[in-house]
């Protein structure tokens, strides 16, 4: 696992920016230390899926970064559900390049269109080996713009493209098909909605969820991870 993650690294410090210099990869450093004694994958129960680079995240090179809104938030939550974040929790994202916005993505597109594709399917690939790996399950906060009401989702349009609202579907795409039929391991992925206007929290009230219940439990109610996995 370590050489995945340290492939990881080199695409995100050095081989995507040589391709696209003008976009901005930021490599998460809390990773660092999965890097050097990969012993402590073992620890890791929640591998916490967040979609792109914010200001902050930038700033602190630091996914879901304990300085800004989601990475506040996602702290509170699992700390409250029990987790130790700092030792229990590992951050990822959908993609390595850094925007203010998640929707400013699309900016890049016309220009970077198979690299930006390329960069969401190799983060949904590390991912199921992180799963495989740690044993852990994975929280994916937001669906990164897809329609996730439909069994099957992310769904191409007649054209046989994404549509152009979805701003990270290749991500789900490649996480559908990396992780198979292994219905073991399509049961350790928990898809939620995004943490920004009271939408996470919102799920969690809708399920009934107190404090003391088991979150991942919970989250495994929604119908989000099920219906991308449904044929």
């Amino acid at each position: 696992m370590p050489r995945m993650l340290q492939e990881l690294k080199q695409k995100i410090t050095v081989d995507w920016p040589a391709l696209a210099p003008d976009l901005r990869f930021v490599w998460n450093t809390m990773l660092e230390p999965y890097l050097a004694e990969p012993a402590l994958l073992s620890r890791i129960k929640v591998l916490l899926v967040g979609d792109n680079p914010g200001v902050e995240e930038a700033k602190h090179s630091i996914y879901l970064a304990p300085t800004g809104r989601s990475g506040k938030e996602a702290r509170r939550v699992l700390g409250a559900a029990g987790f130790d974040y700092d030792r229990q929790v590992a951050n990822l994202n959908k993609s390595p390049i850094h925007t203010p916005k998640t929707a400013d993505l699309q900016v890049f597109k016309p220009q970077h269109n198979d690299l930006i594709i390329e960069t969401e399917q190799f983060m949904a690939r590390c991912l199921v080996a992180l799963l495989r790996e740690t044993g852990a399950h994975a929280i994916i906060i937001g669906m990164a713009g897809c329609d996730a009401k439909q069994p099957g989702w992310p769904h191409t349009g007649r054209s046989g493209r994404f549509p152009a609202s979805y701003v990270l579907p290749h991500y789900f795409a490649e996480l559908k098909r990396a992780i198979g039929g292994d219905t073991a391991l399509q049961r350790r992925v928990l898809i939620t909605k995004h943490f920004s206007h009271g939408h996470f929290g919102n799920d969690l009230k809708a399920l009934g969820y107190e404090p003391g219940d088991d979150l991942l439990a919970t989250l495994g109610r929604l119908p989000y991870a099920p219906y991308l996995f449904a044929d």
